[in-house]
């Protein structure tokens, strides 16, 4: 009985230190190599700025992960459309799927 109890404290003590929030990002995937990334230029602004296009022959569902700061909320975008997304305390890390 004492073995059976030693292995669910260390079972729930394991399962207790993944943090959440891990599982959630792995779960993320990067969108399609059809979905252009440009770098647009902003002349006296201390900003980081995107537009993503979708150049896939089908609607898009994307975001824009940015390493600090608020990560650009899920787009829709139809094949030719763009939106462009913008960060002034981060920086461009990837284009992920919704």
């Amino acid at each position: 009985m004492k073995r059976a109890l030693l292995g669910f404290a260390i079972g729930g003590l394991a399962l207790g230190s993944i943090p959440l929030g891990a599982v959630a990002a792995e779960a993320a995937s990067y969108a399609p190599s059809c979905v252009a990334r440009l770098k647009i230029a902003t002349q006296g602004m201390d900003i980081n700025r995107y537009r993503i296009t979708n150049n896939c022959s089908y609607t898009v569902r994307v975001k824009v992960d940015w390493s600090s700061g608020r990560d650009s909320g899920c787009t829709t975008l139809y094949p030719g459309w763009y939106f462009e997304s913008g960060s002034a305390t981060g920086n461009y890390t990837r284009t992920l799927n919704c």
